[in-house]
């Protein structure tokens, strides 16, 4: 299922729709309750990664912002960064300052005055669960080729 009927696209079907365009791209979906490396991670999706905490989602982050190719995407849910509005969104990063530990969340909502945000926050908003899919939310890594 690439779009949900009630509210929009889930994270699967982001990343198919970025598949079918011709991008490379990989999801991460947050799995703090899975600490166990070993294990794979909770996605329908083959390929997919487990970001188990703020300091893995932090690293994946350095790694797409010193890669000139790649892209990020985040799904979360709006409420844990104080939004008012009750559901998941799709944003992408513009940027990240590793002084202040913060993301540039470019979220195109309408009234939406979110901006600079704490990594930690972001993960937190990421480690949801999305009422469609029944599965967290995470992101999307793009390569541009």
């Amino acid at each position: 299922m690439v779009f949900s009927c009630r509210n929009g696209m889930i994270l699967d079907g982001l990343l198919r729709f970025c598949k079918s365009l011709g991008f490379h791209s990989t999801m991460w979906r947050s799995d703090t309750f899975n600490k166990d490396t070993s294990q794979s991670a909770i996605s329908a999706e083959p390929g997919g990664q487990c970001l188990r905490s703020a300091d893995e989602f932090r690293q994946l982050i350095k790694d797409v912002f010193s890669d000139g190719s790649k892209r990020l995407i985040v799904n979360y849910y709006m409420p844990v960064l104080q939004l008012p509005y009750p559901f998941g969104h799709f944003s992408p990063l513009a940027a990240y300052e590793a002084g202040d530990d913060r993301v540039l969340l470019l979220d195109v909502y309408p009234d939406s005055v979110v901006g600079w945000v704490k990594v930690e926050d972001l993960f937190r908003a990421m480690d949801t669960i999305d009422s469609d899919s029944k599965l967290k939310r995470g992101c999307v890594v793009i390569q541009i080729l």
